[in-house]
């Protein structure tokens, strides 16, 4: 611990702490927020009783407290273990358009009589906004304190375990500190109830397991995917069990095929839960609609990001010799080839020198995907547009062409797509896209067997739900550069 730092306090302290944070700042969000609208309307030439606006404001605080709380507002800080706005946002905001029609309703039934619903909709808007802030604002001082931190029990075979500690070491900013790692061999398995030999075994190794995660000062636990451990469901649920009557949060990873399609649903049978997987298909209206959001997102961004572009080209000129744009063969939608274009941000001659030095990174030949974290080919203009995604701006013209999607699978080169087809070949019915999993949940940190599964779960779990979800956390991926290289 640093000197002059306070201790962390326990979990549950912690999540208390946290709780009161956000209902702070969401209080806080909507005095604000009210404020803020005051000072809007006569820029639209409206009055609201900006001499009562603000109190009545102040009286409907603790309904907003209530609808946050039913919407689960103040719990998923410690429910969920990726946190962010992406999951906040959509919660958020029908929270507050609940708040608000119930402000107007109380307003127009005591106060005011009918109530003019622009001013109420730049309120709506402005609460949105400023309560989200406050909460991503909460997050971060939750971390920097950490008071997110929780102390982790990884409990299944081996392969499910190192699946979750790969994740947990490439985003440190979910809190997951890994206590202690339980591996269950398949021949112990076969003690715990396999053999026949009874209850008795696995009510004991139940005890005996949920004993040593408490031991090890873990406040959550983790069911790995693949989890071999307890092979009959009975044993499964005594575990469960335990876990939690001592205290603990437990995380299930089913670890079967169902992990691979998003849509998949639950189910109960008279108390047993049934995980149902149904074939995926995109109906020709669903993609026409995707197809109608690419044009008008790309012809919009290349609008307003043109002065970037600009920028980036002057730069990009000025800095080393060659060509502004560069053109890199990839493979789109059902396996056709098309060129996507970027800015340019290596030296030229770039593509001559990668032979040499994909031998001498990797002599083996056993990744898939060639990335230098410093590729000496890299200009220093190059080095910046890449930090910032800056470099693949010129690709929303291949979105206006139709080669591409704002939202897709990875545009692999044809060497990597024929490899991807090898595990998910599906993963080709859809166009690839700027933004999508493998951009969204941390790039190039990402190895290429994890990306290509990515891609399949979008695929077959397709929703334009999905695809604004993914354009949020690409672009807060970006902005916080992480995996860029």
């Amino acid at each position: 611990m640093q000197a002059g730092r306070a201790p962390v306090p326990p979990a549950a302290e912690a999540g208390r702490r946290v709780r009161r944070l956000l209902v702070v700042s969401d209080l806080a969000a909507i005095i604000l927020g009210t404020a803020a609208t005051l000072l809007l309307l006569p820029v639209f030439g409206r009055s609201l009783g900006a001499d009562t606006l603000l109190p009545e404001a102040i009286v409907m605080l603790p309904a907003w407290v209530l609808i946050a709380f039913w919407f689960g507002l103040y719990h998923d800080f410690e429910a969920r273990i990726d946190r962010s706005f992406v999951h906040e946002i959509g919660k958020v905001a029908v929270a507050v358009a609940i708040w608000n029609w119930l402000f107007i309703f109380l307003r127009a039934l005591v106060v005011a009589g009918i109530t003019e619903l622009l001013p109420m909709a730049i309120l709506w808007l402005m609460v949105v906004v400023l309560i989200m802030v406050g909460r991503s604002l909460v997050r971060r001082l939750a971390r920097v304190l950490g008071w997110d931190r929780q102390q982790v029990a990884l409990i299944g075979d081996e392969e499910g375990i190192g699946a979750l500690a790969d994740r947990f070491s490439r985003h440190p900013e979910w809190g997951m500190v890994v206590a202690t790692e339980i591996v269950v061999e398949p021949e112990t398995a076969a003690k715990w109830g396999g053999d026949g030999s009874g209850v008795g075994s696995w009510v004991r190794a139940a005890a005996e397991i949920a004993g040593e995660v408490t031991g090890r000062g873990a406040n959550r636990a983790i069911l790995a995917g693949g989890f071999t451990g307890f092979v009959n469901l009975s044993a499964r649920t005594r575990l469960v069990q335990e876990l939690v009557e001592r205290g603990l949060a437990v995380d299930i990873v089913t670890g079967g095929p169902e992990n691979l399609y998003s849509r998949a649903t639950t189910q109960d049978v008279e108390g047993l839960p049934l995980i149902s997987v149904q074939p995926s298909t995109v109906r020709p209206l669903a993609l026409a609609i995707k197809r109608a959001f690419d044009l008008a997102g790309s012809i919009l961004a290349l609008v307003f990001l043109s002065p970037v572009m600009a920028w980036a080209a002057i730069r990009v000129k000025t800095g080393s010799s060659g060509p502004v744009f560069y053109r890199d063969p990839r493979t789109g939608r059902d396996d056709r080839e098309f060129l996507a274009i970027k800015f340019r941000t290596m030296v030229e001659g770039a593509d001559q020198m990668r032979p040499g030095l994909r031998d001498e990174a990797d002599p083996a030949g056993e990744k898939v995907m060639f990335k230098l974290a410093d590729d000496p080919r890299v200009t220093g203009v190059g080095r910046t547009l890449r930090v910032w995604s800056i470099d693949e701006l010129p690709q929303l013209w291949n979105v206006v062409k139709g080669d591409m999607s704002l939202v897709g699978p990875r545009p692999l080169p044809p060497d990597e797509a024929q490899r991807a087809e090898e595990l998910f070949a599906a993963r080709s019915r859809m166009r690839p896209g700027l933004a999508g999993p493998w951009q969204a949940l941390g790039r190039s940190t990402i190895p290429f067997e994890e990306m290509v599964r990515l891609d399949y779960t979008y695929v077959t779990g397709w929703s334009m739900t999905e695809d604004l979800r993914l354009i949020l956390r690409t672009l807060s991926s970006v902005l916080s550069r992480k995996g860029s290289m």
